[in-house]
């Protein structure tokens, strides 16, 4: 079955700016299995920043997840509900299915690999991800402070 992206809108003022671990968290509460599982990812949400560390929501915000289009039930009983991020609150409205679309390069503003946290074996580890998954990238540059660039 294929893969998608399933957006839930959200309603609220402002979030953390740096939110995955709380929203994971808030996540976690509803729906448990999501935790611990490595095939359902979470897209950091969007919004514009308002200073002192903070996201304010707008038109772009949403709660996604990627997974394959047969679980999308699983993650069905977080719409409607109500999710505190570091105490600001945010409402989640219903779904909605999304195609993912080929690309030529991708992006992320952040990776994290459980135990990596420096430099060189967090690259390294990255690289082996990419091979096991058939994916040729390399490292194409690094701005000195943990930032590379991978390019396939």
């Amino acid at each position: 079955m294929p893969v998608i992206d399933l957006a839930f809108r959200l309603r609220g003022d402002q979030i953390p700016a740096d939110h995955g671990y709380v929203l994971l968290g808030a996540i976690a509460r509803i729906i448990s299995a999501v935790h611990a599982d490595d095939n359902i990812g979470i897209h950091p949400i969007m919004g514009h920043f308002a200073g002192n560390r903070m996201l304010t929501l707008d038109d772009r915000s949403y709660l996604t997840f990627r997974l394959d289009s047969t679980r999308i039930p699983e993650v069905l009983p977080i719409a409607g509900t109500r999710l505190e991020l570091d105490g600001r609150v945010v409402r989640v409205g219903t779904p909605q299915p999304r195609a993912l679309k080929p690309a030529e390069q991708l992006c992320s503003q952040l990776v994290t690999i459980k135990g990596y946290l420096q430099p060189q074996p967090f690259l390294d580890a990255v690289k082996r991800q990419l091979d096991a998954l058939g994916i040729e990238a390399s490292c194409h540059a690094s701005d000195g402070i943990g930032q590379s660039r991978f390019a396939g």
